[in-house]
């Protein structure tokens, strides 16, 4: 199964910005196209909507905080989601650099 991008009652998802030190290839990507990343992350925190100052509009939704612990760029091919939950983050990774994904 290929996890596409979620938007949920029109709403995107965050943005976020990576350096040359977080992500070596931001150097050779291209403006405009689209990549497949794969990030290992910790929860940090989390907090319903009553105390985000969300009365009212997303009273009883949830917003997580999250740290990234490893990224990688994976290209432009989709990976299975579950071949990544079910094997080493790095053993994954070279698989798919390699071509054997």
């Amino acid at each position: 199964m290929i996890y596409d991008m979620p938007m949920t009652e029109g709403r995107s998802l965050p943005e976020f910005s990576l350096r040359e030190n977080d992500l070596p290839e931001v150097t050779t990507t291209e403006v405009g196209e689209k990549y497949y990343i794969v990030m290992k992350v910790e929860m940090i925190g989390k907090e319903s909507g009553k105390g985000m100052g969300l009365e009212g509009q997303d009273g009883n939704k949830v917003e997580g905080r999250f740290r990234m612990l490893s990224i990688k760029k994976l290209g432009v091919q989709p990976v299975d989601a579950k071949s990544l939950e079910s094997k080493e983050f790095n053993d994954v990774i070279a698989k798919i650099k390699s071509g054997e994904m």
